[in-house]
């Protein structure tokens, strides 16, 4: 456990840094919340986000480790509006929509092949972006019941305590989907990859404006907050002309 800590130094002070602002601006969201939206809506008119979708080369070396990389899509490839979600493992927010919300969108929009989902993970802290390192080290097929799990057990695993109960609660969460002890090893000191991860994670949100979690874009049409089913349902059903 100290083994992984330390080698993540680096990556660690650049999130914490991170953090702090994302803080800064979240209690500021209030009077500028609307206005970053209006922007990264004008940004992203006609597009489905201002950062462009992220698929991986054939040759990716991390695709090769079993990775999931780049924008993991949920639902059908080809479905006419795409949802992308911004958000942290360690968001309330987030974890209520996916808890509340989620399953009944997915049930009427994303099961039916009217809309596809691509979750955009938001490291605010250490511990969020562990846990997406552990999401994805798990591959494509098992990276968003990876996500499910960390959401639905956010109070369990976030609150353990100090910084080995909160690791050990994650390494856990690992275990549970069918990861071995020394791949979740591998992956929690791979940080080649843990800086890819936050390169395109700061890159994807100063395209889209992102300030605070969970953000959404609606093909395009940004919705900030703890959003619910109704306000998701009449933006989707908008975006698909009814």
């Amino acid at each position: 456990m100290r083994s992984s800590m330390t080698r993540f130094g680096v990556a660690v002070a650049a999130i914490l840094l991170l953090a702090a602002c994302g803080e800064e601006a979240a209690q500021s969201s209030n009077e500028t919340g609307n206005d970053t939206a209006q922007q990264a809506g004008s940004a992203a008119r006609g597009e489905i986000s201002a950062f462009p979708l992220q698929t991986p080369a054939a040759d990716d070396p991390y695709l090769a480790k079993g990775y999931a990389v780049g924008d993991i899509i949920l639902g059908d490839a080809n479905a006419p509006v795409t949802i992308i979600e911004y958000a942290s493992l360690t968001c309330p927010h987030c974890a209520s929509f996916h808890v509340d919300t989620y399953p009944t969108l997915k049930k009427d929009y994303i099961d039916t092949g009217k809309a596809r989902l691509i979750v955009r993970e938001v490291y605010f802290d250490q511990f969020g972006l562990f846990a997406a390192v552990i999401a994805r080290c798990g591959g494509e097929q098992r990276y968003y019941p990876y996500l499910d799990v960390f959401f639905e057990r956010q109070a369990q695993w976030t609150g353990a305590g100090d910084e080995e109960s909160i690791m050990r609660e994650i390494r856990s969460i690992g275990r549970f989907g069918g990861m071995a002890e020394e791949r979740i090893d591998a992956c929690l000191n791979d940080q080649p990859f843990v800086n890819q991860l936050l390169q395109n994670y700061q890159a994807a949100a100063e395209a889209d404006g992102v300030r605070s979690t969970p953000y959404f874009l609606v093909n395009g049409e940004p919705i900030r907050g703890n959003v619910g089913m109704d306000e998701m349902r009449r933006v989707i059903d908008d975006a698909l002309g009814g």
